[in-house]
């Protein structure tokens, strides 16, 4: 129903603001005109078409009880905790994988994840999920956390590339470079360009290199993913943990809640974020005739080269 709100009613003029749903004020549109932005995000939907303002604070998942429901129940953690080791089953196929570490202090917690898109499912899987508690006293071992991503090259997983936060995060950038690995700074509270595994073609035709994601985009992309089934993930008790405790604050800033967390909910919504952007890469260089101004360089074509031919292992 539209309502009708007087805000100036002076003898001489008379304004009226309507607050109503673009179905209910445009008849050439409908509510399942907009099903697709209410498949992404209910309430960015109704925000945006329904006029139903969001409220100053609210739970980034309307349904928290979809976060477990939705998670792959077949599928155990490839970490053994008793060994401190990765099982011996968890091996790499023929994928790109990336990974991310949020890193932390030494009070808090590290998440780290691996993830890559399945071509066969066209989902993005979440391979690995560890978090890193310090032990009392002392700092995160990051020399420690860099051994993780020379694990899984050992195992055959071709990493694609390591990303991180901001934190502290310089020196190890910089010693997996040295050692071949593609790194990235990539955070879900701040804006960077980040670099593409293979250039993209944009509207326009031209090729881009680099992608800055607008804010909210990571954990946005992260969410459809999720509630369209189009993420496979095992029920991590600490990932389901957090993501039901995301709250969205003034529809701009995605935190946790009052003695909460959210680091590996972080890292898990970065991988994503780094799959469903460069699997669009990898559609675009199948279907996108690559001119002679637009070859990709050295580096990117030595990189498809082995992801095409399958996992390749790192020196450690």
């Amino acid at each position: 129903m539209i309502e009708r709100v007087y805000i100036d009613q002076t003898p001489w003029v008379q304004r009226i603001a309507v607050v109503a749903a673009t179905w209910e004020c445009n008849p050439n549109t409908t509510k399942e005109t907009f099903a697709e932005e209410f498949r992404r995000s209910e309430s960015r939907a109704m925000r945006d078409y329904g006029a139903e303002p969001m409220f100053s604070v609210e739970g980034y998942f309307k349904n928290r009880e979809q976060i477990l429901v939705l998670a792959n129940k077949e599928r155990e953690d490839p970490w053994d905790s008793a060994t401190n080791e990765w099982k011996p089953w968890f091996r790499g196929g023929s994928y790109e994988y990336y990974c991310h570490f949020d890193l932390s202090e030494s009070r808090d917690a590290t998440g780290f994840a691996v993830a890559h898109y399945e071509t066969e499912t066209e989902r993005v899987v979440l391979d690995a999920l560890r978090v890193f508690q310090p032990r009392r006293g002392m700092n995160i071992d990051f020399a420690e956390l860099r051994e993780l991503v020379y694990s899984l090259s050992d195992r055959g997983f071709y990493i694609a590339c390591v990303s991180y936060d901001k934190f502290q995060s310089t020196e190890s950038r910089q010693v997996l470079q040295k050692k071949g690995y593609r790194v990235a700074l990539i955070s879900v509270d701040a804006s960077y360009n980040i670099e593409l595994t293979r250039p993209l073609p944009d509207a326009s035709g031209k090729m881009r290199a680099v992608v800055k994601p607008s804010k909210l985009e990571i954990y946005d992309t992260f969410q459809e993913h999720l509630l369209s089934g189009r993420l496979d993930y095992f029920t991590h008790p600490t990932l389901i943990r957090e993501l039901q405790g995301l709250e969205l604050y003034a529809g701009s800033r995605i935190d946790h809640g009052r003695d909460g967390s959210k680091d590996l909910a972080d890292a898990a919504a970065i991988v994503t974020w780094q799959c469903a952007v460069n699997k669009s890469t990898r559609e675009a260089a199948e279907n996108q005739p690559v001119r002679s101004q637009h070859a990709l360089t050295p580096g990117q074509y030595r990189a498809l080269t082995r992801a095409l031919k399958g996992p390749k292992q790192r020196l450690s």
